[in-house]
């Protein structure tokens, strides 16, 4: 989509700007990409996006639609991208900790095309696929890895789950490549799922009210009491 050659390739709104580098020069490539992120903040946009993000212990229930006065034309796509935060891996260039890190993209690279001028998503995805569609891509790149330095590689940690990511959104143009709008959400627990977390949290704080000693006989009832 970007005829990326190398890793990492930065562009900003379909323009590409220099980066990579190690550590020592993140504050010199933060200071240069806030040169083009500043200015695109204080833009207005006609566009309206709404989503939504919700995962239980078995699935991810993920929405969105965008909504603008007059529809959307062909050229336009809707993309998401399922993030996670938080990531423990030592990188060649120096970095410990990895924030917003694709893990899938619902709907497809390819984006959502408007279909009677509207842009709309739907679905629900099964946490097994996420988790094997994702330890699927880490396996083979440990593989390739390993062969292509000759040292058995392997991740220290493995994707860390539900509770660390985000969804996010974007309309973007594809004859020019620029984002007209975005918007992001944390996965957030279903009501069902709340609900079964209070209820644990009741079941154990009565445990903890109510200790019971290892051996210590049942408490007797206010009939046998009698």
């Amino acid at each position: 989509y970007y005829q990326a050659t190398v890793t990492p390739t930065v562009v900003f709104n379909g323009k590409p700007k220099t980066g990579g580098g190690y550590v020592v020069h993140a504050q010199h490539f933060y200071n240069d990409y806030m040169k083009d992120v500043e200015p695109a903040l204080k833009e207005t946009s006609e566009i309206e996006l709404q989503i939504s993000a919700e995962g239980d212990a078995d699935n991810m229930y993920l929405s969105a639609e965008a909504i603008r006065l007059g529809g959307f034309e062909d050229h336009l796509r809707l993309r998401m991208a399922i993030v996670e935060n938080g990531i423990p891996y030592e990188a060649e260039n120096g970095m410990f900790y990895h924030e917003k890190v694709v893990r899938i993209m619902p709907g497809g690279a390819e984006g959502i095309a408007p279909v009677d001028g509207k842009l709309t998503y739907k679905a629900e995805i099964p946490l097994a696929e996420y988790r094997k569609q994702l330890n699927d891509g880490l396996d083979a790149y440990e593989y390739a890895y390993s062969n292509a330095t000759g040292k058995d590689f392997h991740f220290p940690m493995r994707p860390i789950g539900p509770q660390s990511l985000q969804f996010i959104a974007f309309v973007q143009d594809d004859n020019t490549k620029q984002v007209l709008q975005s918007a992001m959400v944390s996965l957030q627990p279903t009501a069902a799922a709340l609900e079964a977390v209070r209820a644990q949290e009741a079941e154990a704080a009565k445990k903890d009210a109510n200790p019971k000693k290892a051996g210590e006989p049942a408490a007797k009832s206010p009939e046998e009491a009698k």
